[in-house]
């Protein structure tokens, strides 16, 4: 199934008109018809941020379905925010941590194999 078909199947579940998506998310409902139909195939992630929104429905899972969630900082970082922002503020702080102290873990080992030589 591709990201328009996906997103229309979520719309339709959701007994959502695209009209009434178009005024929740922002975003004219002709390009929602054109992303829907895949004359859009590739929808930029603004624009999947806003339909997200639009249809109370997680980021992470269009960006799958569009073929954008990969091995990419920039997406990485947008995961990361997007995740931030739906946190309580009381618990942003440990969330940090926890990653601070994860980046240490794997930045130590990481330095650690490199000086493994097994030529040496």
């Amino acid at each position: 199934m591709k990201i328009g078909e996906y997103i229309k199947s979520i719309r339709e579940s959701k007994g959502m008109g695209l009209r009434e998506l178009a005024r929740r998310s922002g975003i004219s409902s002709s390009h929602l018809s054109n992303v829907e139909s895949g004359l859009r195939d590739n929808p930029k992630l603004d624009t999947l941020k806003k339909i997200a929104l639009g249809l109370n429905h997680p980021l992470e899972d269009l960006l799958v379905y569009a073929g954008t969630l990969e091995d990419n900082l920039y997406y990485d970082v947008e995961k990361l925010k997007y995740i931030l922002e739906s946190l309580p503020s009381e618990y942003r702080k440990d969330f940090m941590e926890k990653i601070d102290l994860m980046a240490d873990v794997y930045r130590a080992k990481r330095d650690r194999d490199k000086k493994i030589d097994p030529l040496n």
